[in-house]
């Protein structure tokens, strides 16, 4: 659907009013709403792929559960972002009508992509499994993987990407309607791909630095590390207490 031209004829008696109406199809954006959600997705995902790839080794190495503490985490501030989005989406600076996205289209994004932050979380706790701690004791603690950690941080990523992209759209709105110029546009654009690039930088960094400190699984632990045996009994495959990595 292309959009619809006409032309409106109203008529009382004694009166008679005319008007043309041209009314644009919502269709003809130059990124669709699947667009920014799949791309923003893709894009996490294929930081995820190339980290994993570099951190091949370690992927089955262990991590404790993270301390899912969003006040702390640097995602949260980013979904600052989402707060920004519902406050100017609530408020008198949006155009009444949009030319790309409706008020309702912008706002749903918003909530898809902090509810993909929100259960990232999950992601991880998919990959944990119980580990005994010691040989002389029974206890054990619940523990993850880098792979796992990799694969929730492509869910917060997409998120946080997806916020960023839907800030930009929020913007070319607010400047479409006339409440922007166009260099206050291009200096938004330019924040925003600044803030890309350095979510990138430090994600890179956290998955890294994760990894460095995960625990190797008791399968590739060296003999030196474990706890003496009785001689003649089975040497049981324990961890250590394994690194609880902050929230990406």
């Amino acid at each position: 659907m292309s959009g619809f031209d006409g032309h409106l004829i109203a008529a009382t008696e004694g009166a008679v009013a005319e008007r043309d109406l041209k009314i644009k199809a919502k269709n003809e954006l130059p990124l669709s709403v699947n667009g920014i959600i799949f791309g923003s997705f893709l894009a996490a995902v294929l930081f995820s792929i190339a980290r994993a790839v570099k951190l091949r080794p370690r992927l089955n190495y262990l991590l404790s559960s993270p301390t899912w503490d969003f006040s702390k985490s640097w995602a949260s501030t980013f979904t600052v972002v989402g707060g920004l989005l519902g406050t100017i989406l609530s408020s008198l600076v949006l155009p009444e009508t949009t030319e790309r996205f409706s008020k309702a289209t912008l706002a749903g994004l918003n909530v898809l992509f902090g509810v993909a932050i929100l259960l990232a979380p999950l992601i991880f706790a998919a990959s944990e499994t119980l580990q005994r701690l010691t040989n002389k004791s029974p206890e054990s603690q619940p523990q993850g993987t880098v792979g796992g950690y990799v694969a929730a941080s492509a869910l917060t990523l997409t998120g946080v990407f997806g916020q960023l992209v839907t800030v930009f759209f929020l913007f070319d709105e607010i400047e479409r309607g006339g409440a922007l110029t166009d260099a206050a546009l291009f200096f938004m654009v330019a924040l925003l791909l600044l803030a890309v690039i350095i979510v990138v930088l430090h994600a890179w960094n956290s998955i890294g630095w994760t990894a460095a400190n995960a625990t190797p699984p008791p399968s590739t632990a060296p003999p030196a590390e474990r706890a003496p045996q009785p001689t003649g009994a089975p040497t049981p495959q324990v961890a250590g207490p394994a690194f609880s990595p902050p929230l990406l």
